[in-house]
């Protein structure tokens, strides 16, 4: 779940003050590394032998779901903060 918050995080970040679905594919580096690192993250938990490497269980679909879900709490949260920051610049 850290991995995927992080990734999510990486799309909140993009800017402070712009929403994160502005330009959402302007950036195609990012969209690489988020891709890669998302593959990654898979593998690490459901390839056999990466599982022995790193201690690690393969998940149900139900499970990646949940885990995506809670990671995207970064987002639910950052965008209402970015909005409220633009409505309050914006009355300065």
């Amino acid at each position: 779940m850290l991995v995927f918050a992080s990734l999510f995080n990486c799309l909140a970040a993009r800017s402070d003050s712009a929403s994160a679905w502005v330009d959402l594919f302007a950036n195609r580096w990012l969209w690489g590394a988020i891709a890669l690192s998302a593959a990654l993250q898979v593998a690490v938990v459901h390839v056999g032998f990466l599982n022995v490497a790193f201690g690690t269980a393969p998940l149900s679909l139900m499970q990646w779901a949940v885990c995506a879900g809670m990671a995207s709490v970064v987002l639910v949260y950052s965008e209402p903060r970015k909005g409220i920051a633009r409505v309050w610049r914006a009355r300065r």
